[in-house]
Order: structure tokens, then C-alpha cells, then sequence
């Protein structure tokens, strides 16, 4: 168009190309040209003069346009019914140790009187002894009882209440991050729809894009950034199986999380910043980072060069109170270079925080699902254990006084983890490995019990023999697992069952450590992501 003789053109402002409004009385020309090629008006108006008075559109990026991310409803993780099925398969075999049922149902079986129908199925074939259709009863009615169990569990797989706590945290902060963004993309577009005049008087709007201004590549792709994150987060949230049961899930989610609240640093409004950095500081302050006096000392300094009068508020304050610069009212805002710089310095601070508390969670999961595997090798392989021992022909007091002896050992090494655990200070979440604990206890306790029976014995014969004796006589295994012939082996075993607590204490310290770690390196003091 032509206004007052003046060529029609467009201008760069802040690098993002803007193009002026059509006159009502003429058309706009079909090539515009750049602004920098715009006359002075033919009455003598400064070209800047009349650039403020034209209504401009300025064309933003997608990212500040795209509302589907940040919407407030969290999605629903949407599981077919056989992944959840097989979910919650693995949950009640992590949470119920399967192969120590089916080795105390498989036992029961062994020493109770035969059913007619036993000794029918039996009689049909020659192949297959009498313990060999026990074992087969014995495992048939376990994955029976699991089968069912697992039916009614199969809702405690999602996300909601596979770890309730994590969930509610996970969605505590990608709403907190939803809003922020939104609130960025609106100011953004708001400062679009401004008249050039009005730009300068748009205080929250304003700041945003004159810092977008300073670093456009940057400033854009923290902003894609954060969107990428927030769609990827609500991603991972609609999967669901056994994504959640090993703390895989949360864990993902998490690093999403982090690496969007990273990225929003860049591009939010200062107060947002200093909020997350005050936090940052608390943190860091009593956290066990390496690092952490230079990380404390850049994050201090950045505060201070971002806002001076934030600076107050730290542990100790980076700047004092009384000096210039630092007072409350002060509202004057760095430049945007300067800005710029401290935002980038306090998004590496909280990178490196965010690294060091996700490493800590990792090595808690994986120590987790370390201990429900070793659990079900433990189960399986002593219920083949039984198996084997039936097959080749035990007796049923023998059996009955091994079952004894396993049970006195499981009951004796649950009952002192129980003891153990519960003086334990329980910091924050531990995504099941307090559970997977108390789960490997019997397991290990129950052969540790066996063994220990069998040793004693042993050592007994050669330990208690009169010097006068030439020969020593071996205790058969008859004599030693039975209850009337070695009644001193209920003592063996409870006191052999207590062995594998010695072992998973080790484990617990080392726990509590990690878990120490991650409360001192928490604001709040709860050990929480």
C-alpha cells in the first residue's frame, strides 16, 4: 500500500518478520520490501514515527501458537486388558513369592493322606510315581490361585496406583509446567497483536520478548524444547503393562520433567526464575554434590546479576542488604544480554542437580528390581530343590521335617526384618525396595535354614566325639532332618535364618545412604523427585 507517498515494506522486529496492515483505500502490493528501504513520509514524519503508528502482525513460530500441550487434563493411560493382565501377574509374584507357595502347597500335598483320586491317576500310568502327581497337583493349584489373585490386582498396575505418590508428584509438576508455558505462549501472542507505540509499555510481554529478541534461535528452541518435553511426558503417561511396575515409567517421566523445567528457564518471566531458584539454592545447600560450593556460588552470583534484589533472600545473601542495587524496590531489569546469561548459568545449576537426584533414583530402582529377580531365582530354584527330593524318593517324615525346618528359618528371618525395618526412619518413596526386601527374606531364610541344619549336624558329630574314639559315624539324612532323631535342629534353623539378614542389612545401609542423600538434597526435606 501507499500511505502519504511512502513505499509500502515490512519490518524485522526482535528477527521476526513483520508485515504492516493494508490501507482501507488501496491494495497492498503483492512483493513488500524490507523496512530498511521505507522513505520518510511526504510530510516530513520520521520513518520510526510512522512505523509506531502502523498496526502490526507479527508471524510467531508454532510453538508459541500450540495449545493441545498445554492443556490442563492429564491423560489416562489406556492398557489393553492383556498387558494389564500380564502386569499384574508380575506384581503379585514380586509382592507374593509364587514359588514359595507352591513349594509349601507341594510339600502339604506330599505328607497329607492321598486323595482316591491320586491313587486312581496313578494307577492309569507306571511312568509317573505317586510324588510325581503331588508336584504336578502341587503346581497346578499355585498357578491357579495366581491366576485368579492376579485378576483382581490387575487395577493396581496404572500408573494412579502402581506408585500413587510418584503419580501425584509427576502430575503436581507437569500441571505447574502446563500453566507456566501457556502463560509464556499468551504473552507472546499478546505482544504479536501490540501496535509498535505499545510495545514499550507492555511491562510482563515486553520482558519476555525482548529477551526472545536478544537470543531468537536460543530463546525459540528452549520454548520447542519445553514442548517437546510436555508432549513426550503425556506420552509416556498413556502407556501403561508392566511399564510402571518396575519404575521404569516414573523414572522416564521424570527426566521429561526435568529436562522441560531446565528449558523453561530460558524463556519464563524472572519471577517464575527466582521462585526456582530459591529452591535450587535450599536444595543444593545440604546436598552432597561434589560440586556444590561452585554450583552455590554461580547460582548465587546469577541471581544477583538477574535481579539484584532477589539476592537478599538467599543462604547467605549474595549481596548485601544495604547495598546499592539491592533493594526491594528497585524494579529496573537487566539488560538482555546480561539476563540471558544468568538464566543460562542457573539452567546448568539445576541440570547438574537434576542429574545427580535422578542418578540416586535409578541406583534405587535398580537395586529394586535387582532383589524381586534374585527373589524368583530363589523361589523356582528351590522349589526344583523339592521337586528333585521327592522324585528320588523321601519319605514323608522326612519331608514333613524339612518343611519344619524351612518354615522355622523363613518365620524367624521375616520376623527380624520386620523388626529391622520398622526402626528404620522411612524417608520419602523408595518405589518398592523396602517390599522387595521383606519378599526376599523367607526365600533365602528358608534355605539358609536348611543348610545350617545340616552343617550343625555334621560339625556336632566330629565336635562332641571322645578323644578315645577312632572313627566317627556320619549322621544320615534321615536322622538329621527329623524332628524326633535331631530336635536341636529347630535351633539350627532359627538361627541359620537369620543369616541372609546380615547380608540384606548390608543392602539396607547402603539404601539408606542413597536415600539420606536425596533428602538433604531436597527443599522440603522429604526425599521427594
Amino acid at each position: 500500500m501507499t500511505i502519504n507517498g511512502d513505499t509500502p515494506g515490512t519490518t524485522d522486529s526482535g528477527g521476526v518478520l513483520e508485515e504492516p496492515a493494508s490501507h482501507p483505500l488501496e491494495e497492498a502490493p503483492s512483493t513488500p520490501q524490507d523496512a530498511t528501504s521505507l522513505p520518510s513520509s511526504g510530510n516530513g514524519e520520521p520513518q520510526d514515527a510512522l512505523q509506531s503508528r502502523i498496526q502490526s502482525k507479527t508471524t510467531l513460530p508454532a510453538v508459541y501458537s500450540d495449545t493441545e500441550v498445554t492443556s490442563t487434563d492429564l491423560p489416562r493411560s489406556d492398557t489393553a486388558f492383556a498387558a494389564q493382565y500380564i502386569a499384574a501377574l508380575l506384581l503379585t509374584g514380586s509382592v507374593i513369592p509364587v514359588p514359595f507357595v507352591a513349594l509349601v502347597l507341594t510339600a502339604a500335598i506330599f505328607i497329607l493322606p492321598a486323595p482316591s483320586l491320586f491313587d486312581y491317576l496313578t494307577s492309569l500310568q507306571s511312568w509317573l510315581p505317586r510324588s510325581g502327581m503331588d508336584i504336578i497337583f502341587g503346581f497346578v493349584v499355585t498357578i491357579v490361585l495366581w491366576l485368579v489373585v492376579s485378576f483382581f490386582l490387575r487395577f493396581a498396575t496404572t500408573r494412579e496406583n502402581a506408585n500413587s505418590n510418584s503419580c501425584n508428584h509427576i502430575s503436581s509438576h507437569l500441571l505447574s509446567l502446563k500453566t507456566a508455558f501457556r502463560g509464556i505462549q499468551e504473552a507472546q501472542q499478546t505482544y504479536n497483536q501490540l501496535a509498535s507505540a505499545d510495545r514499550a509499555t507492555a511491562k510482563i510481554a515486553g520482558t519476555i520478548a525482548d529477551l526472545r529478541n536478544y537470543s531468537l534461535s536460543y530463546y525459540d528452541a528452549s520454548a520447542e524444547k519445553v514442548r517437546e518435553c510436555l508432549s513426550a511426558v503425556e506420552q509416556e503417561l498413556q502407556k501403561g503393562g508392566t511399564y510402571w511396575l518396575d519404575g521404569s515409567g516414573y523414572l522416564n517421566a521424570w527426566t521429561y520433567i526435568h529436562r522441560a523445567e531446565e528449558a523453561m528457564i530460558t524463556i519464563a518471566p524472572v519471577e517464575e526464575v527466582i521462585k526456582e531458584t530459591l529452591h535450587d539454592d535450599s536444595s543444593i545447600e545440604g546436598s552432597a554434590i561434589p560440586t556444590r560450593d561452585d554450583l552455590l556460588n554461580r547460582l548465587r552470583l546469577a541471581v544477583r546479576k538477574l535481579s539484584p534484589a532477589a539476592g537478599i533472600y538467599m543462604k547467605p545473601p549474595a549481596v548485601d542488604p544495604s547495598a546499592p542495587g539491592a533493594s526491594m524496590n528497585d524494579q529496573d531489569p537487566p539488560d538482555s544480554k546480561t539476563a540471558m546469561n544468568a538464566r543460562i548459568a542457573i539452567r546448568d545449576v539445576k541440570l547438574t542437580l537434576n542429574e545427580f537426584r535422578d542418578s540416586l533414583w535409578d541406583g534405587l530402582v535398580r537395586v529394586r528390581n535387582l532383589l524381586v529377580t534374585t527373589a524368583t531365582l530363589t523361589g523356582w530354584l528351590s522349589y526344583v530343590l523339592l521337586s528333585a527330593v521327592l522324585l528320588l524318593g523321601a519319605t514323608i517324615p522326612e519331608i514333613q521335617a524339612g518343611l519344619i525346618f524351612y518354615l522355622v528359618g523363613a518365620f524367624t528371618g521375616t520376623f527380624s526384618r520386620l523388626i529391622t525395618e520398622s526402626q528404620t526412619d522411612a524417608v520419602g518413596d523408595d518405589y518398592g525396595l523396602t517390599v522387595a526386601r521383606i519378599v526376599v527374606t523367607p526365600l533365602i531364610a528358608g534355605l539358609a535354614a536348611l543348610a545350617g541344619v545340616f552343617l550343625l549336624a555334621i560339625l556336632s558329630v566330629n565336635l562332641l566325639k571322645s578323644p578315645t574314639e577312632t572313627s566317627t559315624t556320619i549322621p544320615t539324612l534321615e536322622e538329621i532332618y527329623s524332628i524326633t532323631k535331631n530336635p536341636q535342629g529347630l535351633l539350627s534353623a532359627a538361627i541359620f535364618g537369620l543369616t541372609p539378614n546380615l547380608f540384606i542389612s548390608v543392602l539396607q545401609q547402603q539404601a539408606d545412604v542413597v536415600k539420606t542423600k536425596l533428602k538433604n538434597s531436597s527443599a522440603s526435606d522429604q526425599g521427594n523427585n
